[in-house]
This record gives structure tokens, C-alpha cells and sequence, in this order.
């Protein structure tokens, strides 16, 4: 009972740091660039700018307690002047404008690089005592908890309100694509010991196991991710890089076992998180942008690049990356046909839909006259040529 108490107190703290705030209005900064984007795109926004904010919280909510379950049965204790240097380094990311170097593997890495180049003298200051009785396995255990995070978060919360836009190609037709960029606030639990050198502030709480005094303290960690999504679905793409983070969190996981009994280890895996999270990250970079874009103009159908929450497509069960082919029995190639062919039946409208697996479905619904954006489908908004204008007539014949 005491150690509840003692953890909600901890908790309570939470909302006292900084970072937790500093997150937070990340998250919504990142917002305000999506609708941006979104409206540039489609005159439209998808998502509420407050959509980020709440996916950050909700997320990374679920995370953190999981994690923090993990933290209070093995009793990991960090220095609290190891606690600050990482919300220092996590500082020093974020003023790069970088979300993705917004992340535990740089900021949890970069921050055990600072303690173990500082001088020795350093330690005497008071901003950095007791740094040097900082286990880095332990602390190496915490990142791995949250590299597993990151790919559970990318594998179950990664492919929810990614944001449809549209680009140019290298041959100047227009594509779409999609982007998630995305920001979640984890918060963990860990344990500060307590000692001569550094004691509470009078509001902490303490309590003691064996001879150690320990305060615990709910730390705000920051998991950034920013894809591009050209050549692919959107839900493929970041499935793979869940299971890329997996199979990297299980490695860093192996090294820091070993650095338990060979502490050079403790270098190896410093710079292999770094260097592995950073290659993960161009990996992605490269093959999305080097292979064919999924979202282009189509001779035989338009295809969906988003859908826009609670529309008639969404009531129709219409996914991304479908591609619809006919309208009220009318074939479309262009947004001129499709609007046009929606106007034969303006209460109701019947769609030949090819999906994801290649094969036509049947699809039809009521439209009311409170319907924004029509069905509520994004497509390509590329320009028909004037033979294709000339043909209009001719197929809606």
C-alpha cells in the first residue's frame, strides 16, 4: 500500500516536468503541419489538430504502464542526475525539428556517451553527482523496453491517422502518398536512490527496501517516428518497420546481457543503437523513394488515396488503395467523371470497387445532403489532358 502511495506521489511529479509538456506541444506542432498539409493537398483537413495530441497520450499511456510494470518488479534504480542528462540530451534533439531524432535510441545513447566521456572531475559538481554510480546495464535495459515499445507502438498504433497528401514525381505528375509523423509521450516509473550525496526535495516521496533509500519518480520519454509512404500501403510499410525495430531491440537486447559481465559492452552497444536505429531509418528512406509510387493517376479507375472519418465512404466500408472503376454504372478515369457521375443519384450511389486483393466488389449507400467533400474519398487531383475532357461525353454517353 505504502509503495502505491508512494508511486501515485511519483506520478504526480509527472505532470510537474517539463518534457511532459514540452511533448506535448510537439505533438501538437505536429498537428498543425498535418492539416496544413492536408488542406494544401485538398482544401480539406482529415484529422482533427488535436488528433496528434491525443494519439501521443493514448499510445504512449498504454506503453508506459506496461513498461512500468517491468521497471518496478526488477527495481531498476537510475541516478537522478542521469534521469536529467537524458532530458537534456532529449532537449538538445528536439530543437533539431527532427521528430524522428526524438527517440529514446538517440536520447538514452547520446546521454551514456556524455557520462562516460565526462571527466572524472565533473562528477564532484553538483549537477552530476552521484553520475558516476550509474549501472549502464540497467540503464541499457530501459532502453531496450523501449525500443520493444517503439515496435509495438509502429506494429499496433503506427498505421492508425496516417496523413494522405499529394506530391509531385521526379516527371512532375502528381502522386500520393502518406506520412506519419508522430510523436508519443511514455511515461515510465523508475527509482531514484537516495542518498548522502543527494537527498529529496521536502515534497518527494521515500521509502526504503533493505538498507537503500529509494524515491520513485514517473519519467517522460519520448518515442519519435517520421515516415514517407509512396510505394505502398500504408499498413504494410510500417508492419515492416515494427518488425525491423523487433528484430534490432532483440539484438541490443543480447548486447546488453553481455555487457552485464563484459563491461566493454557497454561501447558496443552504445553505438550500435545508434548506428542500427539510424540505418533502419535511411533503409526505409531509400526504398520508398527508389521504387514505384503506389498512389498515381490510373487509365482504368482512381484510386484512393484517404477517407475522410465519418463520411459516406467510411459508412461504404471503402479502404485506401482501393480503386474505384465505376460510378452509378458509369466507368470513371478522372475526378470530372467521378463528380459527374455521382450527380445521376444524388440520394444514393452504387460503386464497382477494385480491392485490395485484386478483385471487384459491389459497394453502395445513401448520400445525405449534410455530405462534405462528396462520398468523402481523396483521389488524385491530377489534371485530365484534353483528349481525356473530350472523352467524358463519350463514356457518360
Amino acid at each position: 500500500m505504502d509503495i502505491g502511495i508512494e508511486i501515485g506521489k511519483g506520478l504526480g511529479r509527472f505532470f510537474l516536468h517539463p518534457l511532459t509538456y514540452g511533448f506535448l506541444i510537439i505533438a501538437f506542432s505536429i498537428g498543425l503541419y498535418r492539416v496544413k498539409k492536408e488542406r494544401e493537398s485538398f482544401h480539406i483537413r482529415v484529422y482533427n489538430v488535436f488528433d496528434d495530441v491525443k494519439l501521443a497520450i493514448t499510445g504512449g499511456l498504454v506503453g508506459g504502464i506496461l513498461i512500468s510494470f517491468v521497471t518496478i518488479a526488477l527495481g531498476l534504480t537510475i541516478p537522478l542526475s542521469m534521469i536529467a542528462l537524458i532530458g537534456i540530451v532529449y532537449v538538445i534533439l528536439s530543437l533539431t525539428f527532427q521528430v524522428q531524432w526524438i527517440s529514446p535510441a538517440y536520447a538514452i545513447s547520446f546521454a551514456l556517451l556524455a557520462a562516460l566521456l565526462l571527466p572524472k572531475a565533473s562528477f564532484e559538481h553538483e549537477w552530476f553527482q552521484g553520475l558516476d554510480d550509474t549501472s549502464f546495464p540497467v540503464v541499457l535495459m530501459v532502453l531496450v523496453l523501449l525500443l520493444f515499445l517503439e515496435a509495438w507502438l509502429l506494429l499496433k498504433k503506427g498505421p492508425e491517422q496516417t496523413s494522405p497528401t499529394l506530391l509531385k514525381s521526379s516527371r512532375g505528375k502528381t502522386i500520393g502518398a502518406h506520412e506519419l509523423k508522430r510523436l508519443w509521450l511514455v511515461p515510465v516509473v523508475l527509482f531514484v536512490p537516495v542518498s548522502d550525496g543527494i537527498g529529496p526535495f521536502p515534497y518527494w516521496p521515500l521509502f526504503t527496501i533493505g538498507d537503500m533509500s529509494l524515491s520513485p519518480i514517473v519519467v517522460p520519454f519520448g518515442i519519435g517516428v517520421h515516415q514517407w509512404i509512396k510505394t505502398t500501403l500504408p499498413k504494410e510499410a510500417l508492419l515492416e518497420r515494427g518488425r525491423h525495430i523487433a528484430i534490432f531491440a532483440s539484438v541490443i537486447m543480447v548486447l546488453t546481457v553481455i555487457s552485464l559481465f563484459v563491461p566493454f559492452f557497454v561501447w558496443v552497444t552504445i553505438i550500435v543503437t545508434i548506428v542500427g536505429h539510424e540505418a533502419i531509418n535511411l533503409y526505409h528512406k531509400v526504398k520508398d523513394k527508389g521504387a514505384v509510387s503506389y498512389f498515381t493517376s490510373r487509365k482504368d479507375g482512381l484510386v484512393i488515396v484517404g477517407i475522410l472519418p465519418g463520411s459516406a465512404a467510411e459508412k461504404m466500408g471503402l479502404e485506401i488503395g482501393e480503386m474505384i472503376v465505376k460510378v452509378n454504372g458509369k466507368k470513371v478515369r478522372n475526378e470530372q467523371q467521378f463528380y459527374k457521375a455521382l450527380q445521376i443519384n444524388q440520394a444514393f450511389c452504387k460503386l464497382e470497387v477494385l480491392d485490395l486483393q485484386g478483385e471487384i466488389r459491389l459497394v453502395n449507400g445513401a448520400i445525405y445532403d449534410d455530405e462534405h467533400h462528396e462520398l468523402g474519398v481523396l483521389l488524385i487531383t491530377e489534371e485530365p489532358s484534353e483528349m481525356e475532357v473530350e472523352q467524358v461525353g463519350v463514356v457518360d454517353s
